[in-house]
C-alpha cells in the first residue's frame, strides 16, 4: 500500500465538503462530521 499524499489529503477534504453541502441542502437539517488522522499507509472502508 501506499503513503497518503498531501494531494491525497487535499482532495478528499474537498470531496467530504462538497457531500456535507449536498447534505445540508437536501435534509436541512445540522450536520455533525468526525474524521480521525491515522498515521501510515491509505486506509479504505465500505
Amino acid at each position: 500500500m501506499r503513503e497518503a499524499t498531501l494531494e491525497d489529503i487535499l482532495r478528499a477534504r474537498d470531496r467530504r465538503a462538497e457531500k456535507q453541502k449536498q447534505l445540508i441542502q437536501e435534509y436541512v437539517l445540522p450536520l455533525v462530521s468526525f474524521t480521525i488522522n491515522i498515521p501510515g499507509t491509505i486506509k479504505s472502508s465500505p
